[in-house]
C-alpha cells in the first residue's frame, strides 16, 4: 500500500460514513437544515463606572457616591446579538410545512453563552449557561399562518423591534431594561402568527405557568400587531404577566409599563419615550441618532455602519447617557445602562453624565 493510498483512506472512511444520509437528503430534498450564526465583537470605552468593589451593572445601578472609574473593555453584542443557532423546515405537502429552531448566544470575547436568570419572573426563566436560550421550539405553518410550541421571543417584544429605526442592543435592549420590559425570551410559550392580510398582522403568545395547583402563577400572555399602509406602519401591543403589564403604542413613540404591586413592593409605572431617525450616506454607509428617554434618564445614541460586504460590516458608536435622579415608589433608581455589550463591567451611574463609545466588527454566516 503507498503512501498516497494511506492519505485516502480517511476520505474513503468519511465517504462510506456520509453516503447514506445523502442518500436520504436526496430522497427528502423537501426537507432542509440551516445553519446559522452573527458575531459581534467590539472594544468599548466608558468613562464612569464603578469600581468592581463598589458595585457593577449586575448588582444594580451604582449609586452617585460610590466610587468610579472609567474602563475600556472587550465587550460582544454592543449593536447585534451574537448568536448561533440551526432551523429546519420541511414540506408535508398540501401547503403544510413543519419548523423548528435551536439558538442561543456565544459572548465573543470568550466564547461563553450567555443565560440570564428569570429575574423574578417564571415564563422568562433559564439558568446561567442554558445552550438553546433565545429559541427552542416547533411547529406548523401554512396560508393560514404559524403555530409554534417552546421558548421564543416575546410577541410584544417582536413587534416593538419591528419600530427601530437603526437597531441596536445598545438602544433597544438598554431603554428595555430600564423601562423594565422584561420577558424577552418566553419558555413554556405558545404562539399563534399571522399571515399579512391586507398590510395587517399580528402574533399572540401565551406561556403556561407549568405549575402545580396554580394555572396563573408565572404564565404570561402578550400580543403584537402592526398595519401598514404606503410607506407607513403603525405598531401597538400589550402584554400580561404576574409581575406588571405593558402597553405600546409606538405610532406616538411611546411606551407605558405598569409593575403591580406584589407582597413587599409597591405599585409603579414607567414611561419611555423615543425618536430616532437614520441617513444613508451611500450603498455602504449608514449613520443614525436616537434619542430615548425612560422617566427621567435620557441616552443620545450617535451610530455609523459600513458595510464591507452583505455578511460584514464595521460600526462606531457613540452614547451619552443622562441618568436621572428620580426614584420610584420602592425607592428603585432608573437609569439606562451606557453600553449593552459591556453590562457586566460598566454599569449606569446614578445621578451623573456617562460616555460610551465603541468600535467593532460584525460578521454573520
Amino acid at each position: 500500500m503507498t503512501r498516497s493510498t494511506l492519505k485516502l483512506l480517511p476520505l474513503a472512511a468519511f465517504v462510506a460514513a456520509v453516503a447514506p444520509s445523502v442518500c436520504h437528503s436526496q430522497t427528502a430534498a423537501a426537507s432542509s437544515v440551516t445553519l446559522y450564526g452573527t458575531l459581534d465583537a467590539s472594544v468599548v470605552s466608558v468613562d464612569k463606572t464603578c469600581f468592581a468593589s463598589a458595585g457593577s451593572a449586575a448588582a444594580g445601578i451604582c449609586g452617585a457616591n460610590t466610587r468610579q472609574g472609567g474602563v475600556t473593555a472587550m465587550a460582544g453584542g454592543n449593536v447585534a446579538s451574537p448568536v448561533f443557532g440551526m432551523r429546519g423546515s420541511e414540506d408535508l405537502g398540501g401547503g403544510l410545512r413543519a419548523n423548528f429552531q435551536l439558538e442561543g448566544d456565544v459572548d465573543p470575547a470568550n466564547g461563553t453563552t450567555d443565560g440570564a436568570t428569570g429575574a423574578g419572573i417564571n415564563a422568562s426563566g433559564s439558568t446561567i449557561g442554558s445552550m438553546f436560550r433565545r429559541a427552542s421550539w416547533v411547529g406548523l405553518s401554512g396560508s393560514w399562518g404559524s403555530l409554534t410550541v417552546g421558548r421564543r421571543l416575546n410577541s410584544f417584544i417582536t413587534n416593538l423591534l419591528g419600530t427601530q429605526v437603526l437597531l441596536s442592543n445598545s438602544v433597544a435592549v438598554s431603554a428595555a431594561a430600564a423601562g423594565g420590559f422584561a420577558d424577552f425570551w418566553v419558555k413554556n410559550a405558545i404562539t399563534y402568527s399571522s399571515p399579512k392580510m391586507n398590510g395587517f398582522a399580528f402574533e399572540a403568545m401565551h406561556a403556561l405557568s407549568n405549575t402545580a395547583g396554580s394555572g396563573s402563577a408565572g404564565s404570561m400572555s402578550s400580543i403584537g400587531a402592526n398595519y401598514t399602509v404606503g410607506g407607513l406602519t403603525l405598531y401597538g401591543g400589550y402584554q400580561e404577566h404576574s409581575a406588571s403589564t405593558s402597553v405600546v403604542v409606538v405610532a406616538a413613540g411611546m411606551l407605558k409599563n405598569e409593575i403591580d404591586a406584589t407582597a413587599t413592593l409597591k405599585a409603579v409605572t414607567r414611561e419611555m419615550r423615543q425618536v430616532a431617525m437614520s441617513y444613508n450616506v451611500s450603498k455602504q454607509l449608514v449613520t443614525g441618532i436616537t434619542i430615548t428617554e425612560v422617566e427621567d434618564a435620557r441616552m443620545t445614541s450617535l451610530q455609523a455602519r459600513y458595510a464591507l460586504s452583505p455578511r460584514s460590516s464595521l460600526y462606531a458608536m457613540a452614547n451619552i447617557n443622562e441618568q436621572g435622579t428620580r426614584t420610584d415608589a420602592n425607592g428603585a433608581r432608573v437609569a439606562i445602562i451606557p453600553a449593552w455589550g459591556a453590562r457586566a463591567s460598566a454599569g449606569p451611574v446614578a445621578n451623573t453624565t456617562q460616555q460610551a463609545l465603541a468600535a467593532g466588527v460584525i460578521h454573520r454566516f
